[in-house]
Order: structure tokens, then sequence, then C-alpha cells
């Protein structure tokens, strides 16, 4: 028996043992996921933007989150080229001023002639002009770098003063001021206004099916969760999946729609307790029979048992879901005012109800 094939087997025995050897285990794509550094990042901001929508009603609606994402777009668009140049080991100190100079350029370059004036030109050539500027200014940067061996962050430094000095040098010389404005002189401004500068007001823009799909995002949401803790703490059929399971896993679908619909079309408390209770039989139902579809059962399952860790975890889950509702009943939903900084009673009841 050759090295190779006595290797594989090696490989193979211990995969059938159980799989000894951790990096031979299958790793779903949840798993693979998380592993990445940008999830845990996009984890961090899921979590601080729904604090501040529990404290802040308007932080969750779309004018609001319109708001946040138009200053952070300037800042955003930035930080991914700044951050390819960090991966590389490199720095650009001048992307802010260069930011500041090209948005000068561009009104320059509309102003209408004239005393005090610009170019005149049409929006349609300014902006591709400074684009064409600014890529320059990033070339001779990169350039200036590899020709002189310097650190890139005493080239840039340079190249920051640079165009601090050139901006207030220009714009004196020109316009006989610091601060210089006016886009809006330019042919093709109607357009471009839209694709910059436009606002969204959500009161002309009301869309009936709203809820649905927020509905629909949310359960979906739920649904990769739960798929994501079974790949991850269960094992695959190794023999195919079981067809009997599927069934299972569809009639409790189809229960759980069932009572989402009995609480959409009901406000009356009984309803919405036979409601909440049908949801939560078909999700019972529709999680053992994916299990059943997908995953290995234990070798010897024998009858359920209550572990000490098994007991610790129930009764956890169980006390936070009594304080989920008491916590809901005590708080009036609709109470703005003041309680505990930085909470109003609305806010720390969503909190509490969150956190639960």
């Amino acid at each position: 028996m050759s090295d190779t094939t006595a290797a594989a087997s090696a490989v193979s025995a211990m995969a059938d043992d159980g799989g000894a050897d951790e990096r031979l285990a299958y790793r779903g794509v949840f798993q693979r996921l998380f592993v990445r550094p940008e999830i845990g990042a996009m984890i961090g901001a899921v979590a601080i933007w729904v604090f501040f929508w529990a404290v802040s009603v308007s932080q969750g609606t779309a004018n609001g989150t319109a708001g946040i994402l138009d200053v952070a777009a300037t800042l955003g668009i930035m930080a991914v080229a700044v951050s390819m140049l960090m991966i590389g080991g490199e720095f650009d100190l001048s992307s802010g001023a260069n930011t500041g100079a090209m948005g000068i350029l561009l009104i320059l370059l509309v102003k209408q002639t004239g005393d005090l004036g610009g170019a005149g030109l049409s929006l349609w050539l300014a902006i591709p002009i400074s684009l064409v500027v600014a890529l320059g200014i990033g070339y001779v940067n990169g350039w200036m770098v590899e020709r002189t061996a310097l650190p890139s962050f005493i080239v840039t430094l340079a190249t920051f003063f640079i165009l601090r000095g050139a901006k207030l040098g220009f714009s004196k010389r020109i316009v006989d001021q610091i601060q210089v404005g006016r886009t809006d002189e330019g042919h093709g401004h109607a357009f471009w206004v839209k694709v910059f500068a436009a606002e969204w007001d959500r009161s002309t823009h009301i869309w009936g099916g709203r809820d649905i799909v927020y509905n629909i995002g949310v359960l979906g949401g739920v649904a990769l969760v739960t798929l994501a803790v079974y790949e991850m703490q269960f094992v695959r059929r190794r023999q195919g999946l079981k067809a009997g399971g599927l069934i299972e896993f569809l009639v409790g679908l189809a229960v759980g729609f069932a009572g989402l619909i009995e609480l959409h079309i009901t406000d009356g408390i009984s309803g919405n307790w036979i409601g909440a209770v049908v949801v939560a039989v078909g999700m019972a139902i529709a999680l053992h029979g994916f299990s059943t579809w997908r995953f290995e059962p234990l070798a010897e399952r024998g009858t359920i048992t209550f572990t000490a860790e098994v007991s610790r975890y129930v009764s956890l889950g169980v006390s936070a879901l009594v304080l989920a509702v008491v916590s809901a009943l005590v708080f009036d939903p609709y109470d703005e005012s003041g309680f505990v900084l930085p909470w109003t009673k609305q806010g720390f009841r969503a909190t509490l109800f969150l956190a639960f």
C-alpha cells in the first residue's frame, strides 16, 4: 500500500469514527459565514440600530433611516477606498482634503463666467472632469510612493497640504472668497440633483403592501437564524434526506401560517391567544420535521432526559418569556414620557422585551 493510499484510509477511518480531526468535520454555510470579520461588524451595526430604534421611534422610520444614510454615505464611500489601501499596507491622508477639493473644483467649473464667476461648463462635463482629476491625484500619490520609496503617510500628508492651499488660493483668486457655492447654475442640474441631493418624503410614497413585505422579511430572518443554529448543532444525514420529515415540516409551516393569519384577522384577546398557541404548535411541528428530514438522529436516543444543563436552559428560557410578558403588560406602549435616561417608558418597554 502506498503512502497516499494509507493516508487516505486513515482520513476515512478518522471521519467514520466521528471526525476526530476537527479540520475534516463538516461546517455549514452559516458556520463558514460567521467566521468572517465583516459579519461581526454587521451584527454590531444592526444591534446598535435596534437599540436606538427602541429608544427613539423616528430611528426606525424610513425618513429617519434615510437621514442617517445620507450622512453616512459620504463617509462610507471614502472609507471603502481608504480600507482597500489599509489592507494593502498603505494609507492616504489626503482623501478628506481631496473630497473637498473636488467639490470646489466642480462648483468653479459650473459657475457662470464673468466677474467672480467660473468656467460656465455643463454638469455633464464638470462631473467627469472632476472625477478624472481625482483619479489623477490618486495616481500621482501612488507614483510618488513607488518612485521615492517614502512612506505613503509622508507623501499623502504633503498632498493634503497642497490641496488645502490650492482650495484656499484658487477660491480666493477666482471668486474673491474662500467659500464657493451654487452648483444649480450649471446645465443638467435638474437631473444630477436627483442623483446626489434628492430628498425623499415618505408621506408622498405610501405603499399599501408594506406590512406584508415586512412580515415576510421578519419571518425569513427568524427562519435563517433557526437554520443557522440547526446547522451548527446537528450532524447532517449521510444516507440522504428522509421524506417523512419533509411532510411533517410542511404541515408545521401550514399550521404556523394559519395561526399568523388568525392573529391578523382578529383583535380580541381570546383570538390573539388562540393564534399565538397555533403558531407555537406549528413551529414545534415544523422544527421537529425539519430535524427529522435533514439531520442524523442520536445513536441511542432513548427517552427524553432533562439533564442539569438542559433544565437550566429551559428554566432560563421560561423565566425570560415570563419577564418579557410582564414587562409588556406593566409599561404602557403608548406612554412616551421620560423614564430613565436615555429611555422613555415606551422605549424601555421595547428594550426589555427585546432583551428577554
